[in-house]
């Protein structure tokens, strides 16, 4: 019986306002009645551990929360974090003197700030962009010798000037009396995340309630320790465990497109309907009963497809174990896609140099002095496959070289471009294309077993609310007696 009555994760609806712990503990209660419907093998540590092939890896749910949920900076936020956690870990000691941990007795005593209105409303990310283009174009206008031996005087280098002022900016912002200790370890890093997360108007603003926004800049103007993030963290991840992941495992069990989707309803009704009229006329006619029972065929196929496509399902498609590629993958061939999704066991984060890579698209300058020695410390994504031995069903799947300058992995990164796609090439390629092509994209493998294995419950479910129903209702048509109108 639970086959006949399986459901997929629930929907959960995100709650309106800003994140905070009460509202966010409302996901707890509904991801729990899904929680059944999720096998291990797609938990959420599976997922956020790398540990799931396509369409459920993490590049994956990235993609989702960018195209599907609109809520990707939780994820991109968290991911930094991640690295940044284990970076800073990895800072002698007397480095991390200088960052001491944020409490939660600190946090408590944080007194109420109230915004200064006389501040300019400009967006603190644009003053940063220019701030470095500005420090660049000075990196270029020193010669070679002096920058070489400027260089080894800085490790590790103070935060540059303007990027002093900008931090200034966002405390005046928020209404706080002093400046952030500008000799801690990693600060212009974390002052690039709170012009790039936190600030109001940023590129990746994350939705946080004023008291926690407050909360975490007067943390970070004391310490750069991982601590000062942890107001965040509590709603985030319970956003990001409860409500997102359990919409996107029902999300990716659809192997079909939309009108894919409608097409097979549609299909599926009209084969019902054939029946139906098929089983009138044969009562209606002078032929055997015997005849009839031929309907049972239209009953049970159109039942298997409707209740399969009623969950995004194609039954063509699951056969085969395939799925058609999304919008935003159909101009990426079928290897690239493939390439460009990579299970593994570590974090998915990226470096400095990444970063530095995504800004500075032309490598042609000479790279600042303050990136360059923060890109030493950063831990590379290269650097943890070698760390740490991928398994043996991996390691195909995920070679490091096919990372680089994929566009998933920019989207991974922490300082990259603003989750918007609206003038992406696909978008006006997607609208332009019919409905009839629609129906006929490239089709991709499915890896993941624990997605077959929930594919596998609802085609079984099909096939038996099809006999249950086909079966009853063939009987009934041959019962009726012949009328002999026809």
């Amino acid at each position: 019986m639970s086959i006949l009555f399986y459901k997929r994760p629930d929907y959960i609806a995100k709650e309106n306002g800003p994140m905070e712990n009460a509202s966010c503990q409302k996901y707890v209660d509904r991801a729990n009645c899904s929680r059944a419907s999720i096998p291990e093998n797609l938990s959420y540590e599976k997922v956020m551990g790398g540990k799931t092939l396509p369409p459920c890896s993490l590049p994956d749910f990235l993609d989702y929360l960018i195209y599907i949920a609109h809520d990707a900076e939780n994820l991109q936020f968290y991911l930094w974090f991640k690295d940044y956690s284990k970076r800073f870990e990895k800072l002698s000691k007397a480095e991390q003197a200088l960052s001491p941990e944020w409490t939660a007795e600190e946090s408590a005593h944080t007194a109420t700030i109230v915004p200064n209105p006389r501040v300019s409303k400009r967006t603190i990310y644009e003053a940063a962009l220019l701030a470095s283009a500005e420090e660049e174009e000075s990196t270029r206008s020193v010669p070679t010798s002096r920058r070489s031996s400027f260089d080894s005087l800085l490790a590790p280098p103070p935060p540059p000037a303007k990027t002093l002022n900008i931090a200034a900016d966002i405390n005046t912002q928020a209404g706080l009396k002093w400046e952030s200790f500008s000799i801690q370890p990693l600060r212009a890093e974390v002052t690039q995340i709170l012009a790039h997360y936190i600030q109001p108007s940023a590129p990746r603003e994350l939705n946080l309630s004023h008291k926690i926004r407050t909360q975490v800049i007067h943390a970070i103007q004391h310490t750069t320790h991982p601590s000062a993030f942890a107001p965040i963290l509590e709603p985030l991840l319970l956003t990001l465990r409860n409500q997102s992941h359990p919409n996107f495992i029902r999300w990716t069990i659809c192997n079909g497109n939309k009108p894919r989707v409608f097409f097979l309803r549609s299909l599926a009704v009209t084969v019902l309907s054939i029946g139906v009229i098929m089983s009138v006329l044969l009562i209606l006619s002078h032929q055997s009963r015997w005849w009839r029972v031929w309907v049972i065929i239209p009953f049970w196929f159109g039942t298997v497809n409707l209740v399969a496509a009623y969950k995004g399902l194609c039954v063509l498609l699951y056969r085969r174990h395939t799925r058609e590629l999304h919008p935003w993958e159909i101009d990426t061939t079928v290897e690239k896609v493939a390439a460009s999704h990579f299970p593994t066991g570590n974090s998915l984060v990226s470096s400095n140099d990444e970063m530095t890579n995504l800004q500075n698209p032309l490598p042609e300058p000479p790279q600042p002095t303050h990136q360059r020695v923060a890109s030493e410390r950063s831990a590379t994504f290269e650097h943890d496959l070698e760390a740490q031995p991928l398994p043996a069903a991996h390691r195909m799947n995920s070679p490091a070289s096919s990372l680089t300058g994929s566009g998933l992995n920019e989207k991974l990164l922490p300082l990259g471009a603003r989750n918007s796609f609206e003038h992406e090439p696909w978008v006006a390629k997607w609208t332009r294309r019919s409905n009839l092509k629609k129906l006929f994209i490239k089709k991709v493998w499915v890896k993941e077993e624990g997605l077959r294995l929930i594919q596998n419950r609802i085609v079984q479910q099909a096939h038996a609310w099809g006999i249950l129903i086909s079966i009853p209702v063939t009987i009934g048509v041959v019962a009726c007696p012949v009328v002999g109108v026809i």
